[in-house]
């Protein structure tokens, strides 16, 4: 399994999450954190939108998790990650 260092350098998220699916007992709200930041990579920013998977999130780690509150701010923003990803594939 990939370690935190790992999956955030690189952007692997989508990897993160097949990976994780496969462990019992994996907490519901790391599932979903990793669904979302899996989508975001791939530019798909509605998930990340969430303002109540925000608060749960917030509340139940400290995590704040931050976007642009315009979507294409956001997109725009996710864009060279995405490209950067692609490119180490």
């Amino acid at each position: 399994m990939m370690n935190g260092s790992t999956i955030s350098k690189n952007y692997h998220y989508s990897r993160a999450l097949r990976s994780i699916k496969q462990q019992e007992e994996v907490p519901d709200l790391l599932v979903s954190l990793l669904q979302l930041m899996a989508e975001r990579r791939e530019l798909n920013i509605q998930p990340v939108m969430n303002q109540k998977l925000r608060t749960e999130l917030l509340e139940a780690t400290g995590f704040q998790l931050f976007w642009h509150e315009d979507p294409e701010d956001e997109q725009l923003a996710n864009y060279p990650h995405d490209l950067e990803a692609k490119l180490q594939k």
